[in-house]
């Protein structure tokens, strides 16, 4: 089964480098710009990036990859129906061409723009359609085999998560300057530093709210975003801001991830709050008097970041002791999941989206290009602002691409 994987895999990597560099090519960025469909085909472009790059963990995986391998049939074929899906856009742009020349030929002279897309229009909600069909295939095989490499991660004989494989998270930021996030995150503390729950943000930060009450003065922000997206990054820039220290009495952070374990969760909770509290032998009832007796003086700053289980019984039950906090106390939860958001929020959900152009190239220079400036490098830095603007402002496809050229300052990159 390790064979397979290797083998099935290797060959669905070739395919979606080379659909990667396809949905970049020239044809197509002109058949995106005629058609309407430029902000399809970057979606399509993001999504492919991301799963070449799950694909890429899940090749890297030692003799655990049984159920991978099952998956990749179906990234294979996925990926070849967006391969056809792009041959035939690169066709219909040729054919085109073709018939322009002929027409032109003919004395009878048209704009090329005008009549490319008034051909493409015709095909234009068939195409909409096909293109999300593929990409929405893409991205829930993506889902699926991120989940079985977190799952992967638990212990066979224990069912215990295994600390070193595990994905975990902390307060500490890893890049040594955040670029493009000022103002989410300020309008985040903003909310965060309210005394309410009632919020004013009108622009397209907040999008949908919660239909969940507000229990017992305890109140929960949301914060939604795609993988890679900089979800953790923005709730670590809120954690250390000075703001934040000053008006909570305690914070506390939590990387929840696959494993929503209440107990788990609960004894994290408590070794943050108070340090010196011994607790791995308790049960879940000592554990929550516990947890409630030391956060009931204080107006608290919970961070549970990267929650991916939807179960409200099991929300409610780690909710519960919280509710003892001091008024003012927060929860700020991190997810990829819209159901997760209207489960937990009490506030409006925030929605965060991809980095602006700039800050986009700007964080992608940074890791493409190190200490060398671009433009000592004009025929790199040409290419690479290209790629970062099809990037869809994802900081984690910038980072990777950007150290992926660092490797090499070559043109071929």
């Amino acid at each position: 089964m390790e064979a397979l994987l290797s083998v099935g895999g290797s060959i669905a990597s070739a395919v979606l480098d080379n659909l990667v560099g396809q949905v970049s090519s020239d044809a197509i960025q002109q058949f995106g710009r005629h058609s309407g469909l430029q902000d399809e085909l970057r979606r399509l472009q993001t999504t492919l990036l991301r799963t070449r790059f799950i694909l890429t963990r899940a090749e890297k995986r030692g003799t655990k990859d049984v159920y991978l391998a099952q998956i990749i049939p179906e990234l294979k074929d996925a990926a070849y129906d967006a391969e056809v899906l792009l041959d035939e856009f690169k066709y219909q742009v040729l054919q085109q061409k073709v018939h322009e020349s002929r027409k032109n030929r003919e004395g009878n002279v048209l704009s090329s723009s005008l009549a490319l897309a008034r051909t493409l229009f015709n095909r234009d909600g068939d195409t909409v359609d096909r293109v999300s069909e593929v990409r929405g295939r893409l991205d829930s095989i993506a889902d699926d085999m991120e989940r079985v490499i977190r799952l992967l991660d638990l212990d066979d004989e224990g069912g215990k998560y295994e600390s070193s494989v595990r994905r975990e998270t902390s307060s500490f930021l890893t890049e040594p300057e955040v670029i493009g996030r000022e103002k989410e995150k300020e309008r985040v503390i903003k909310l965060l530093l309210k005394s309410s729950d009632a919020t004013e943000l009108s622009d397209d930060l907040v999008r949908v709210g919660s239909k969940r009450l507000k229990k017992d003065g305890i109140s929960v922000l949301p914060v939604v975003g795609m993988g890679g997206i900089g979800k953790t990054t923005l709730a670590q820039l809120i954690y250390n801001d000075p703001k934040v220290h000053g008006h909570f009495d305690s914070k506390i952070w939590v990387c929840v991830s696959d494993n929503y374990d209440v107990k788990r969760l609960t004894k994290e909770i408590i070794k943050s709050v108070n340090r010196d509290i011994l607790c791995d032998d308790q049960n879940l009832n000592c554990l929550q008097e516990i947890l409630k007796e030391n956060i009931m003086s204080k107006r608290f700053l919970l961070i549970l970041d990267d929650i991916w289980n939807d179960d409200s019984n099991k929300w409610d039950c780690l909710c519960a002791p919280l509710r003892s906090g001091l008024e003012g106390s927060k929860i700020l939860v991190t997810t990829r999941s819209h159901k997760v958001a209207e489960m937990t929020g009490t506030l409006e959900a925030v929605f965060l989206e991809g980095l602006a152009n700039d800050p986009c190239w700007e964080f992608f220079s940074r890791h493409a290009f190190g200490s060398h400036n671009p433009k000592e490098h004009p025929e790199l830095e040409a290419i690479g602002k290209k790629i970062a603007d099809r990037l869809k402002g994802s900081p984690l496809a910038a980072k990777t691409l950007g150290d992926l050229l660092n490797l090499d300052l070559d043109e071929r990159h």
